[in-house]
C-alpha cells in the first residue's frame, strides 16, 4: 500500500502497521522511497518496533543509501533496536570502491554482525570497477547483484 507521497508521520505508521497487521497474506514489508533512516531514532525504532510487535512472521527490506552516504547513521542505539527486530535486509547501491570508507565498512559490517543482510546494487556500464568493488564488498560480506545500464552514445 502506498501513503500516497505523504511525510511519513506517526498517523501514517500507525495506520501501515494496522494495514500490514489485517492483511495475513503479507510476506515482506519493503520500505522504499524516502529513506527510512532520515527520520531520528525514535521514529524508526518505533517503525522496527510496531512491526516485529504486529507481524513476527514477515521480513522486512529497507532500501537505503543512508549506508554511502551517512554511515555513521547507524547508531549503537539503532543497533540494539535492529538486532532486535524481524527478519532484515538492506539494499543499497554503492557505484565506486571510492565509496567503501572506513566508515561504511564499518557501519556494514555491525549491521551484518546484527543479523542484517545487506545486498548491494551496481549500476554501470564499467565492468572493471563493478569487479573491483564487488571484491571489496565481498571480502566485508555484502552480496553485489549487478544492473548494467545500457546507454547508446
Amino acid at each position: 500500500k502506498k501513503l500516497d507521497n505523504e511525510t511519513i508521520t506517526s498517523i501514517a505508521l500507525d495506520e501501515m502497521l494496522s494495514y500490514i497487521t489485517k492483511n495475513s497474506s503479507i510476506q515482506t514489508v519493503v520500505f522504499l522511497g524516502d529513506d527510512l533512516f532520515y527520520n531520528d531514532d525514535d521514529f524508526v525504532i518505533q517503525f522496527l518496533s510496531g512491526l516485529k510487535n504486529t507481524r513476527r512472521d514477515v521480513s522486512l527490506m529497507l532500501k537505503t543509501n543512508t549506508l554511502v552516504h551517512l554511515p555513521m547513521r547507524f547508531t549503537q542505539t539503532l543497533m540494539k533496536e535492529i538486532k532486535k527486530t524481524i527478519p532484515k535486509q538492506i539494499i543499497t547501491r554503492c557505484n565506486h570502491s571510492n565509496e567503501v570508507t572506513a566508515d561504511f565498512i564499518y557501519a556494514a559490517r555491525t549491521l551484518i554482525e546484527n543479523g542484517v543482510k545487506i545486498v548491494n546494487y551496481f549500476e554501470s556500464n564499467d565492468r572493471v570497477i563493478f569487479h573491483t568493488l564487488k571484491n571489496q564488498l565481498d571480502t566485508i560480506g555484502i552480496g553485489c547483484n549487478t544492473y548494467f545500464a545500457r546507454t547508446n552514445y
